[in-house]
């Protein structure tokens, strides 16, 4: 086996550890814990490795979230996630959701992956033209 056949970068795989998906906050945040440490631990076999935490969307997740639900990510950071190197904020439907995503990252590198409509429209599923998330964020 070669270095080349491991991956560079063990992500959490969290996208359901949401209190939308788990009911409760406080299982979403010990789901995200526990992949964060198997992705750690896994990055720790090599060195160079890195750790990738997920930031999901915060409800269903073709849809803006709720402000109230955005508040979620500045607990998973800092509890769930402080040990991961870089963050990805998947399927964001909004820059709303991008910012808080920002926000709760405190600095760590944070990769925003939105969601588009499917219409063709080039715009996010809140209704933000594309080319205006990029410069809001």
């Amino acid at each position: 086996e070669s270095d080349d056949d491991i991956p560079r970068i063990a992500t959490t795989h969290s996208f359901v550890a949401t209190p939308y998906h788990m009911g409760t906050a406080q299982r979403a945040l010990d789901a995200a814990c526990a992949a964060c440490d198997l992705a750690a631990r896994l990055a720790s076999e090599k060195p160079g490795r890195l750790v990738a935490g997920c930031l999901p969307p915060l409800g269903e997740c073709y849809r803006a979230a709720p402000r109230e639900n955005l508040d979620f990510y500045s607990a998973l950071v800092p509890r769930a996630l402080g040990s991961a190197d870089v963050l990805i904020a998947e399927t964001l439907a909004s820059t709303a959701d991008a910012l808080a995503a920002l926000e709760a990252a405190a600095g760590k590198p944070t990769w925003i992956c939105f969601t588009l409509a499917d219409d063709a429209s080039n715009r996010l599923r809140s209704g933000e033209r594309l080319q205006d998330a990029p410069p809001a964020v």
